[in-house]
């Protein structure tokens, strides 16, 4: 069941306020973590990361009699701590990288509770993923089958396959550029290739196919369009099943929306870039529970299946790990020209707030919540570029210089598409009940430069005059 929600309020985070209007979490001041630790600096809910975890696998066994399997997509947040943390809840992983395998046995996932997906598989990271054993290989192009071929003439090991189908589907309501199963898309493979793919499965009792993957978007707020795009693969499931192969399993991906943030649509993306004046609100916006997506999807497999219907994967990453994490921001300088009003932070697009290009984050004074006179401000960050603005427009409690801001909704893409352009990496506190630790310290200039091989440098002064004059 849906219910509707015009505004967004701190207790939607498990954050409360003192009769001064200061944010806390747990018995923690936001401001005495900005003060203690520094800024930026990220501050991730592990109690309500676990309980959001635990929540949709708990979910997904009753509605599917234990008939299912969760597993957390790494590249939506990598972070150690976070990753141990969704382990420790009972999920499973979903890699697509050598880095993402490594860290996920590193952390202690048994291979068996893995399984591989992505565009571009290297014929190394393919075998080691046979070399480790992992469950599942989710196979992505007719090529990477191919190669996966040449590398199991090498190597006696069976090997687990689902295969990634393009659905040419998008999601009601969603942009192109969130879209990830329309046909423009480079992902998976269409019908006709889903069928070449089992013939040569077909040749090689090292293979089993044991079913299809499919992943149609992110940020997905409607959960018919799951229901949606199951039915328009009827067609294909007649086809598979002619050709003498069981559907064992059907993934059906992630992109289950945080129900506190929301994809802009393709106007507002525009509006927000072009038109000065342009205010992104959260707007009129229907939450649903885990459960409401789930149905659809048991229905629309049942419809097809029956009571002997395949087991059902899920990738949940932005819809348990994005409210679970924000980011405090200090305001170093305020700008006022005209009637424009600029809050200048230390943090903006071109570090760590990449995902504010095309989503809605809510944004609190944690100095003072309830303070007014409101004002509209459009918050930058420190960078000497362009677009580095984390919000245009924003109406917000009138804020000072040196006062800090909470950018909510940060658990999913902000960390994975995080840089160093001109400016260090954050650290990463977690707070669990009482309990707080830094889970990874603010990177360091050494940090910064390990990689490069600066102390050896040649003079650059007399190498300069030695090309100058074989130039003569």
């Amino acid at each position: 069941m849906s219910t509707k929600k015009k505004i967004l309020i701190p207790e939607d985070w498990n954050l409360s306020y003192n009769s001064s209007g200061e944010l806390r979490l747990n018995r923690f001041k936001l401001i005495d973590l900005a003060k203690k630790f520094g800024t930026p600096l990220y501050i991730l809910n592990e109690k309500m990361l676990i309980y959001n975890s635990e929540k949709f696998r708990n979910s997904a066994a009753r509605i599917f009699d234990r008939n299912s399997s969760v597993y957390y997509p790494f590249k939506c947040n990598s972070v150690p701590a976070v990753v141990d943390a969704v382990k420790l809840a009972g999920l499973s992983a979903e890699v697509m990288t050598e880095f993402e395998l490594e860290l996920a046995l590193k952390v202690g996932f048994d291979p068996s509770e893995i399984i591989v997906n992505g565009p571009c598989k290297t014929d190394q990271f393919l075998f080691n993923c046979i070399k480790n054993n992992v469950s599942l290989i989710v196979i992505d192009s007719i090529s990477e089958l191919i190669s996966l071929t040449k590398i199991l003439d090498l190597n006696s090991s069976k090997v687990n396959l689902l295969l990634r189908v393009n659905p040419d589907f998008i999601p009601k309501g969603l942009s192109k550029s969130s879209a990830t199963g329309s046909k423009t898309c480079s992902f998976g493979l269409n019908e006709n290739e889903i069928i070449q793919a089992l013939k040569i499965i077909g040749n090689y009792t090292s293979l089993k196919f044991k079913g299809l993957h499919f992943h149609i978007g992110t940020g997905i707020r409607d959960p018919g369009s799951f229901c949606k795009v199951i039915k328009k693969l009827y067609p294909l499931f007649r086809k598979i099943k002619s050709l003498g192969f069981e559907i064992e399993i059907i993934d059906v991906g992630g992109g289950f929306a945080s129900m506190t943030t929301r994809e802009m649509s393709s106007f507002e993306m525009l509006a927000s870039q072009a038109i000065s004046t342009y205010q992104l609100k959260y707007g009129n916006q229907k939450f649903y529970s885990f459960e409401d997506y789930m149905m659809k999807i048991k229905k629309a497999v049942m419809g097809f299946f029956g009571l002997r219907s395949p087991k059902i994967f899920f990738e949940p990453g932005r819809c348990i790990v994005s409210p679970a994490e924000f980011l405090l921001l200090k305001v170093y300088r305020k700008k006022i020209r005209d009637d424009k009003k600029w809050l200048i932070t230390d943090g903006g697009l071109g570090t760590i707030t990449m995902p504010t290009y095309y989503e809605y984050h809510e944004i609190f004074l944690c100095n003072d919540f309830k303070r007014n006179p409101k004002e509209k401000v459009t918050i930058t960050g420190p960078c000497c570029f362009a677009s580095d603005l984390v919000y245009k427009n924003k109406l917000l409690p009138k804020v000072n210089e040196g006062e800090i801001l909470a950018l909510m909704d940060t658990g999913a893409y902000f960390n994975a598409l995080e840089s160093s352009f001109n400016f260090n990496r954050p650290a990463i506190v977690s707070i669990n009940g009482e309990n707080c630790k830094v889970v990874r310290r603010r990177e360091t200039f050494s940090d910064m430069i390990e990689r490069d091989n600066y102390k050896n440098v040649f003079n650059r002064k007399e190498n300069y005059h030695e090309f100058y004059n074989s130039q003569k």
